[in-house]
């Protein structure tokens, strides 16, 4: 996620984590929308957290869900 995402998603983020899942282990990778794709094609990451406008056009494989 982008250092601006997640100054808004994060702290809500991480405390419902810690709630639901107090064993899970986070780890947070700094990207862009042009980046986190082959992220998460690579298998590096699970999924990815991002702001993004109908005029992006995303792969195929992401499914989008609103937080």
């Amino acid at each position: 996620m982008s250092d601006y995402i997640a100054s808004i998603d994060a702290p809500r983020l991480l405390k419902r984590l810690t709630e639901v899942a107090p064993g899970m282990k986070i780890h947070t990778l700094h990207g862009t929308f042009v980046d986190f794709c082959q992220t998460l094609a690579d298998g590096k990451a699970d999924f990815a957290i991002s702001a993004y406008n109908d005029e992006v056009q995303r792969p195929a494989f992401l499914r989008p869900r609103a937080l």
